[in-house]
């Protein structure tokens, strides 16, 4: 029983006596308990699992409130409340999630900053371009920024 509703799952007894159950769960983010139950048990033993679904996160977005989509390559997502990605801005790339890469010559002010703006000394703004957009991790920003440079 998972928020006063039944649910069904497969269940596998191995030789060792171990039971091993595979249940889908979809809800909404927040804390729940699910309650296991045995069918036709005298007894009524029961035993209660606490469940955290967390909510989405900066590269995800949410078209309905029980999932979480990733952001695709060409689109990013700073507001895990949107309900679909945003286009990459001009003059940067988009590798997926919440990663907004400048290109060369092009900075931004914050990683949570979607403007990208024209570097005064193009010097100061080349990055190392295919790093980030090879290995950019979901969790981080990178920003670059060539004001102290000017």
């Amino acid at each position: 029983v998972l928020d006063q509703q039944w649910f069904l799952g497969v269940n596998k007894t191995g030789e060792d006596g171990i039971t091993l159950i595979n249940i889908k769960v979809q809800v909404l983010p927040g804390a729940h308990n699910i309650t296991f139950s045995l069918l036709n048990d005298s007894t009524n033993s029961v035993a209660i699992a606490p469940l955290l679904v967390r909510g989405c996160v900066p590269g995800e977005v949410s078209q309905t409130p029980d999932t979480c989509e990733v952001c695709p390559a060409g689109r990013f997502s700073l507001n895990p409340s949107n309900s679909s990605c945003d286009a990459c801005p001009p003059n940067a790339v988009c590798p997926g999630k919440a990663a907004v890469v400048p290109l060369l010559g092009f900075w931004r002010s914050s990683a949570t900053s979607i403007q990208v703006h024209k570097c005064s000394n193009p010097m100061a703004c080349q990055g190392n371009r295919t790093m980030l957009l090879d290995e950019w991790p979901a969790s981080t920003a990178m920003v670059s920024n060539c004001s102290s440079y000017i």
